[in-house]
């Protein structure tokens, strides 16, 4: 038959059982080490063959473990020695999220992973042609696993290190017909920019990857074979006690956790072994942070001509967000100064926001899309206003530590709610009449300047390219992956 597509090495109880679950119509042959060549031998109605056999005249086909631990690993080294790599193992089927999708689909994921591995190898005999060299290529897979578009910048950086050492790293968007959380993440937006920046990606993951990244829980990353090394990168730095970063949902589960900063990364190991935990500084902004930008420049890509002085507006977006607490003042500070916003992605396109977006059109001169580099954003302004329980408040810092700041709190539960710093480092504005004096007293002088730009540092890293490399080639070392 044109499905049986599937050997299953080992024809004992597990061979039976993976026989049921994958179903005979796939399985072409048990593969068994009784066997003699040329020996004829048959069980569960299905013939039984020696490997060599099975690479002389089958290897066309899927070769699946089905074994006990002891003996999986034996004949995964028989079939090593035979030059075989592309085998599975049946104990991990589960974990590679067989079930989930079937017999149809994991032959696609298979025959996927076999042709990029030879693709590499005529890569690599094409190379050794042509310069008379070795060069090393890898067979290790590398998933960045797409819950939000947004993620794509900040993996760009591990993407362009793992695949220049020669490492198949890829981006992973998948639709919500098979994504992990359904149709949370924008999928047309997230293939557009995947396309545009001309990135290698697949629209379903590779359950048997060996490295998995995400930016947000482990739960993410569940239908992931139980030996893909997991590892979640943070993004941004928060004074908020109760920031996913550095909590344990952000934590806790995963073999590694990338950080930004020693702050964040002492309070991660907390939830995991503190020799998993890297401080890598922030790799989306490796170039460019502090010097790569004037306020006269952006302005003028902007197209902005006021005599007023300008506010930058960055709000958040859930019930933390400044938006209708501080409506009626921000409407008022309108009246003084020109209001530039940047909405938060949510806010643009949640139905439930419609009414928060439309406030920040009436309360703002400009408002820019979600997806305007926080990097520019933070030169457009004389002063920027930020949502104090925003992950964007130290970052906006560490981008511009010469610019003056206000933060709102929807809350007066400063203590309970921040670590201690946030009491050192920024204007706190927690009550709605005291925003436009807040705002004025501020354009003229800010008190806590000095104090951010004296200790930034310890929150975002001063890191580059190179240290992240390192962590990454210790990651894939210490693993066995090379």
């Amino acid at each position: 038959m044109d499905n049986e597509k599937i050997i299953l090495f080992g024809a004992g109880k597990i061979g039976k059982k993976a026989l049921d679950v994958i179903g005979s119509d796939y399985v072409y042959a048990f593969c068994d080490n009784f066997v003699k060549n040329g020996e004829c031998a048959e069980k569960y109605g299905k013939k039984v063959i020696s490997l060599d056999e099975y690479c002389a005249s089958y290897s066309d086909k899927i070769l699946v473990i089905t074994a006990c631990s002891v003996n999986t690993m034996q004949i995964g080294e028989q079939c090593r020695n035979k030059g075989i790599y592309n085998y599975f193992v049946y104990d991990d089927l589960e974990y590679y999220g067989f079930s989930h999708y079937g017999a149809d689909k994991f032959i696609e994921i298979f025959n996927d992973k076999a042709s990029r591995l030879f693709r590499m190898k005529q890569i690599a005999e094409d190379y050794l042609k042509k310069y008379g060299e070795i060069y090393d290529y890898s067979d290790i897979n590398v998933e960045f696993y797409l819950v939000d578009a947004f993620e794509i910048e900040h993996f760009i950086p591990f993407y362009n290190i793992l695949n220049a050492k020669g490492i198949n790293a890829y981006f992973v968007a998948e639709p919500k017909s098979i994504h992990v959380v359904g149709d949370y993440l924008d999928y047309e937006r997230a293939i557009k920019i995947l396309e545009e920046k001309n990135l290698k990606y697949h629209t379903m993951r590779d359950a048997y990857a060996d490295i998995a990244f995400t930016t947000q829980a482990v739960r993410n990353l569940a239908r992931y074979s139980k030996k893909t090394i997991k590892i979640n990168l943070q993004y941004g730095c928060s004074l908020l006690k109760n920031a996913f970063g550095a909590s344990e949902e952000g934590t806790a589960g995963f073999d590694y956790k990338m950080s930004n900063g020693q702050f964040d990364r002492e309070l991660c190991c907390r939830y995991i072994d503190s020799d998993r935990a890297y401080d890598i500084g922030y790799p989306k902004y490796y170039d460019i942070a502090g010097n790569h930008m004037t306020r006269e420049r952006v302005r003028e890509e902007l197209g902005i001509k006021t005599e007023k002085k300008i506010i930058a507006y960055l709000p958040t977006w859930d019930e933390n967000s400044s938006i209708s607490v501080y409506y009626n003042e921000l409407k008022s500070l309108k009246d003084t100064y020109y209001i530039v916003t940047k909405p938060h992605h949510c806010t643009y396109r949640l139905d439930s926001k419609k009414d928060d977006l439309n406030k920040l059109y009436e309360i703002s001169d400009m408002v820019l899309q979600p997806e305007y580099g926080l990097d520019k954003f933070m030169f457009i302004g004389d002063l920027t206003i930020i949502d104090a329980k925003s992950g964007a408040t130290l970052e906006a810092t560490f981008l511009n530590d010469n610019m003056k700041m206000v933060w709102l709190m929807v809350s007066k539960d400063v203590k309970n709610l921040f670590w201690q710093e946030i009491n050192n480092i920024v204007e706190l504005v927690d009550n709605r009449d005291d925003l436009v004096d807040a705002v004025n007293k501020t354009m003229a002088e800010d008190d806590y300047i000095e104090y951010r730009k004296e200790h930034i540092n310890h929150y975002f890293s001063k890191y580059d390219r190179k240290h992240l490399e390192n962590v990454l080639m210790k990651i894939i070392s210490e693993n066995n992956l090379l």
